[in-house]
C-alpha cells in the first residue's frame, strides 16, 4: 500500500491538477501543469515513484 501511493496517485488528486491548468494564463505555468499530470501517468504506468 505504501509502495503504490508513490506511484499511483488518486482520481480526485488528478483532477485537481488537471482543473488548476485550465484557468493558468501563463504558458510556462500551464506547461509545469502538463508535466506533472504527465508525470503522474508515467508514474502509475513504469510503477516509478511520483517526482
Amino acid at each position: 500500500m505504501v509502495q503504490e501511493a508513490n506511484f499511483d496517485l488518486q482520481e480526485d488528486v488528478r483532477a485537481v491538477i488537471n482543473d488548476a491548468a485550465a484557468p493558468e494564463e501563463s504558458p510556462a505555468g500551464r506547461e509545469s501543469f502538463r508535466q506533472i499530470f504527465e508525470n503522474t501517468d508515467i508514474a502509475r504506468r513504469e510503477k516509478m515513484a511520483l517526482c
